[in-house]
């Protein structure tokens, strides 16, 4: 898998929304190292907590200092969703679903364009690079940006 700039290293993470669950044997998918996802028998444990599952991640610089992680499932939605980007506030266990996706392009060009509207760091660091992919489109054509969850607390 090619890291952005706002994706993390292999390692294990312990975060709610990435804990073992039942998913219906015929919608359990692994994501290969090369980005191929394939259906399987059964989601191994070690690989529940992979950081490999994570395609992005900002968690500094974002109005309300407000968590921001893209996802693989390990569940392929009857729509062909396999990812999910969620948000919570500083200090919440509460994930919140504010996105979904159906390929690794797809994913990372909404996670750029929520932290590029959410960003409140230096402008320089406002868009993610990574020149071992297509340049991601920011302001991603017909994708909405989800409200900012300020904002629905207002």
């Amino acid at each position: 898998m090619t890291l952005l700039s706002f994706q993390v290293l292999p390692m294990y993470f312990s975060y709610t929304f990435l804990d073992a669950r039942d998913i219906a044997p015929e919608r359990r998918r692994i994501m290969m190292p090369d980005d191929q996802i394939l259906p399987i028998d059964t989601v191994p444990d070690w690989y529940w907590h992979r950081a490999e599952r994570i395609m992005g991640h900002v968690q500094d610089f974002l109005r309300g200092d407000v968590s921001v992680f893209t996802y693989f499932t390990c569940e392929e939605e009857p729509d062909g969703t396999l990812f999910h980007t969620v948000c919570a506030l500083p200090d919440s266990a509460e994930w919140t679903v504010i996105s979904t996706s159906k390929t690794v392009l797809e994913a990372l060009e909404q996670h750029a364009t929520i932290r590029a509207a959410w960003w409140q760091g230096p402008e320089y660091q406002r868009y993610a690079k990574a020149p071992e992919l297509p340049p991601l489109r920011v302001r991603l054509p017909g994708f909405e940006v989800p409200i900012h969850p300020l904002d629905v607390l207002d």
